[in-house]
């Protein structure tokens, strides 16, 4: 028995002298936690009333700190590590909004994404909205009948009744029967003028409207008139160099897309890049400048393949030396070979995109 006992008691203080071993680890743990808590404290006092917070923090925690608790620096870990965790899912919420901003500035929206947000917003009863997308639309070159037909829409909930009406005129003169209807039911009185669109004179008599646009780039002068029962009659061109174009409108105009047997230069593809390379100078004030770009010429070829109704779709901001020049070779060209739709010659419209490109934009 007293060896059992003795035995007993061997291991009873072994077990002592592992929990004693432990209790001053375990002190250590709790000297070094009561030391970080102090440097702590010292900084909140530092930071003055900025550090209120964690000063109250700091306090709490040195109350619950004891000899034998490790709850107190436990939960000043789980804190920290949700501080931390707060703190990161709002850096990268930040990162993500400062990234998506960046790639929508370098994608710069085509003509066609800004009408889709215009008829989107048009939708909504956001006219505002919509007024200034389909304007931004034909700013880039979206000169549909549909773009001028939407803005009129937004326009006229917006009272604004010239803006409305002109842009019904804009969009009867190309073709659009509905803003034809729309335009004398709403707008006419008679001998009035509109002038509310830079460089455009609307003129309404009886049942004519007159409608006077002047392109101050290449300097032509269009004159559309407008029935009220026909719609649109003819349209004259006036050039500079006394060259007058005049087209009846009554005559379908087809558009590439829709055309069974496209319109030709003669020769084909290859001529006409040779003849625009041999009849394009660059002109001085670009070339110097270093101004370069790609202008968009529209025109109608009509049944006996003559090039008529030359107009600037879309030019190169800055570079009126280039839309002038562009306009030039398009009035040099010869005879097309027409298209054909069931057969039979039609007039189709055509845009032709040039180039203008330096070698060296930096010298």
């Amino acid at each position: 028995k007293c060896v059992r006992n003795r035995a007993k008691c061997t291991r009873f203080e072994v077990k002592c002298i592992r929990n004693r071993a432990k209790r001053t680890r375990f002190g250590v743990k709790c000297v070094r936690n009561e030391e970080k808590l102090t440097r702590f404290s010292i900084k909140c006092i530092r930071f003055g009333a900025k550090c209120t917070r964690n000063g109250a923090l700091c306090s709490c925690f040195t109350k619950k700190v004891t000899p034998f608790g490790l709850k107190g620096t436990k939960k000043t870990i789980g804190l920290q590590n949700k501080k931390r965790i707060k703190m990161t899912k709002y850096l990268f919420a930040f990162i993500f909004s400062i990234s998506t901003l960046l790639s929508f500035s370098q994608k710069k929206p085509t003509s066609i994404d800004l009408y889709n947000l215009g008829v989107n917003y048009l939708g909504k009863n956001e006219y505002k909205a919509a007024d200034s997308l389909f304007t931004l639309a034909l700013e880039a070159g979206d000169r549909n009948k549909d773009t001028y037909f939407n803005r009129a829409l937004a326009r006229k909930k917006l009272h604004n009744t010239c803006g409305f009406c002109v842009d019904m005129i804009s969009a009867a003169e190309r073709g659009d029967k509905d803003a034809n209807i729309a335009f004398w039911r709403y707008c006419p009185r008679q001998d009035s003028v509109y002038t509310c669109e830079k460089n455009k004179n609307i003129a309404i008599k009886d049942t004519i409207v007159k409608v006077i646009s002047f392109d101050t780039t290449c300097k032509t002068k269009r004159v559309s008139e407008l029935s009220r029962n026909r719609g649109l009659t003819n349209s004259i061109f006036y050039y500079p160099d006394g060259k007058v174009d005049t087209f009846n409108i009554n005559d379908q105009v087809f558009d590439l897309v829709t055309i069974q047997e496209q319109p030709k230069f003669p020769g084909g593809e290859g001529e006409l890049f040779a003849f625009l390379r041999n009849n394009i100078n660059y002109p001085h004030h670009e070339r110097d400048n270093g101004i370069q770009g790609k202008v968009f010429v529209t025109f109608i070829i009509d049944k006996d393949g003559s090039v008529k109704n030359i107009e600037l779709y879309k030019g190169v901001q800055g570079g009126a030396g280039l839309n002038q020049e562009a306009i030039r070779v398009v009035k040099l060209f010869p005879k097309w070979q027409p298209g054909k739709q069931n057969g039979k010659p039609v007039n189709v419209r055509y845009i032709l995109p040039i180039f203008f490109k330096l070698q060296y934009p930096n010298r």
